[in-house]
């Protein structure tokens, strides 16, 4: 691995210009993704998890050259990431992604009783309802029901980062990719051409942070009950239709 030289390098030079102004400005690094791809690119995996594997994770790599260099960060520095898997599928990468920078030494703001994050970029994408529920239906989905699961797993999502504990804990932003939607890889809180989504009502509802936050819904896709559907085709009722 090669990349983790160069964004070392980045790191410190923003970091000297930022010492050398006194600067106040907060520093993010390093934009890592949350993908399940195996085997991915070092990026896209960038701490081994159950989720994905990968022999050369980015972030070890990254923080011990970080420490070579004599990187002091402090404050002004947070780890920033994207969470569109544990947004979608209520997996919880975040808690590996935060124990991997504590035990590699990450010296950035921290809060919660380790480092912070700003989860920068996420969404819930609509080609991941379908390969979620499209096996369990055993139908592909209509429009109407993905913007439905939509809606329901951001809303999920967000109440399990909301609190100081779990998926929740450190994160100081959560953020949503879009609002129109893209074709290309549609999270949109409404349709490309601005027309209401469910989604839309569910993030302009959701409430601050609350350290408290009892998770009111304890939802997870698996939990849904299937019903047949009268004919004996062998089609379901899902129970969010």
């Amino acid at each position: 691995m090669l990349i983790h030289e160069a964004v070392a390098e980045m790191v410190m030079t923003v970091e000297h210009h930022r010492s050398a102004f006194q600067n106040d400005v907060i520093c993010l690094c390093c934009g890592t993704a949350d993908s399940a791809v195996n085997p991915g690119r070092r990026l896209q995996i960038a701490v081994d998890t159950p989720y994905g594997r990968t022999q050369d994770p980015f972030v070890p790599r990254l923080l011990a050259k970080l420490k070579r260099l004599g990187f002091k960060g402090g404050p002004r520095w947070i780890w920033s990431y994207h969470n569109y898997g544990d947004q979608e599928r209520s997996t919880d990468r975040v808690q590996y992604l935060r124990q991997a920078l504590d035990d590699g030494g990450w010296r950035g703001l921290r809060r919660d009783g380790g480092p912070a994050l700003a989860a920068t970029e996420g969404g819930v994408r609509l080609a991941t309802m379908r390969s979620i529920y499209r096996p369990l239906i055993g139908r592909e989905l209509t429009h109407t029901e993905q913007l439905r699961l939509q809606a329901r797993h951001m809303n999920r999502a967000f109440h399990e980062h909301r609190r100081s504990t779990g998926n929740g804990a450190g994160v100081t932003m959560y953020t949503q990719y879009t609002v129109a939607a893209d074709p290309n890889f549609d999270t949109g809180l409404r349709e490309a051409d601005g027309a209401a989504r469910p989604v839309f009502d569910t993030f302009v509802g959701l409430e601050g942070f609350d350290p408290h936050d009892p998770l009111p819904s304890t939802w997870r896709p698996e939990d849904d009950t299937f019903v047949p559907m009268p004919g004996g085709d062998g089609r379901i009722e899902p129970p969010w239709v």
